[in-house]
């Protein structure tokens, strides 16, 4: 059977949803490194289509165009103390910054779609924006009425009169999956106290750039520590636990740059130890403390990356789990008879 892909896909740091058109049914196919779920729903089953715009899109503007002003102070920092190797390494980021901004403007608003079927309701990740939406139901629509019969405006006023109350449908929540039972729940107050740290270390290491005074190196030293044993500790609470999946890679992502850090600044440290031969090799990390990043390029370029990277990932980090802290408290349970925040928007079938 020939399948053709359908407008939409969702990609996470490990996962991918896609939508695919069969000649009498859609195949919702959810993928990540190692396994595939297919999911199959039949054009005469369907009962409706249920398409709901969110906040994510003006969130993400939001927070990506603080990143980009950022990147551009840094850059204009760097022009104007003459650091070539930070002001290169602003400009890539500003550039990166600036075209992912674009992506996310040009691919507008942001929704979430759920299926309505007479067993159960479930969601589409791959639909995920309003434009894919539309471009969905205009190609899936004209094969359910060739299956199901037209439907006039009166039966569409009947069905409405006679349907369940939004209230006693629990939808899930925008971008995660529905918890499983077994998993338990978290506030994520690892997370928060983990991202807010990351950005305290990165102030101190911009700091670093107009003094080196001790008291500023140890309270860099300090945050720098207390960011690694928060990394940890996040990895180790968020197991088994109902944290979203990009917090989760946000957290995997803080971990592997600060092991990159550690390599690049351990080369760093060794290539500036053989230029002064005249140091002791225990003297090394002494040495690397002292360092002023206005007057070693190296040094600069190192921290750059890690102001930017720190304050990207703590942004984002910061901003996810709020909007998870956020649609946990607005959860309705099922039958509770409350109203659902931001009613949902539907396209009958």
């Amino acid at each position: 059977m020939a399948y053709i892909r359908l407008p939409g896909k969702k990609k996470g740091f490990y996962r991918k949803c896609t939508l695919w058109l069969g000649e009498d049914h859609i195949l919702a196919v959810d993928s990540n490194y190692y396994t595939e779920n297919y999911k199959r729903f039949y054009f005469k089953d369907f009962q409706g289509l249920i398409v709901r715009e969110t906040k994510r899109f003006s969130k993400l503007r939001l927070y990506t165009s603080i990143s980009v002003l950022l990147a551009l102070a840094l850059l204009l920092f760097a022009i104007f103390n003459q650091h070539i190797g930070s002001a290169v390494f602003s400009g890539i980021a500003l550039a990166g910054l600036t075209i992912s901004l674009g992506i996310h403007l040009k691919r507008g608003p942001t929704c979430v779609c759920h299926l309505m079927m007479p067993l159960a309701v479930h969601e589409l990740p791959s639909i995920c924006r309003l434009k894919y939406a539309r471009q969905v139901l205009e190609r899936i629509l004209p094969l359910v009425q060739r299956v199901q019969g037209p439907i006039s405006a009166d039966e569409i006023k009947s069905k409405l009169e006679g349907a369940v109350p939004s209230s006693h449908i629990n939808l899930p929540t925008s971008g995660n999956k529905p918890r499983p039972g077994n998993l338990k729940e978290y506030s994520c107050f690892f997370h928060k106290l983990l991202f807010g740290t990351l950005l305290l270390d990165a102030a101190a290491t911009l700091a670093q750039f107009y003094s080196i005074h001790w008291t500023i190196k140890t309270f860099n030293l300090i945050a720098g520590s207390a960011v690694f044993i928060l990394s940890i500790a996040t990895l180790v609470r968020q197991s088994g636990r109902s944290v979203p999946r990009m917090i989760k890679g946000l957290s995997w992502s803080v971990l592997a740059m600060l092991c990159a850090s550690n390599i690049i600044g351990g080369m760093i440290g060794f290539f500036i130890g053989i230029q002064k031969s005249n140091v002791p090799q225990t003297d090394h990390l002494s040495v690397m403390l002292a360092l002023d990043p206005s007057n070693e390029p190296l040094i600069a370029t190192l921290f750059t990356y890690y102001i930017i990277a720190s304050i990207f990932l703590g942004v984002w980090g910061l901003a996810a789990t709020m909007m998870h802290a956020s649609s946990a408290k607005k959860k309705v349970p099922v039958g509770s008879g409350e109203s659902v925040p931001g009613a949902a928007e539907g396209a009958g079938l």
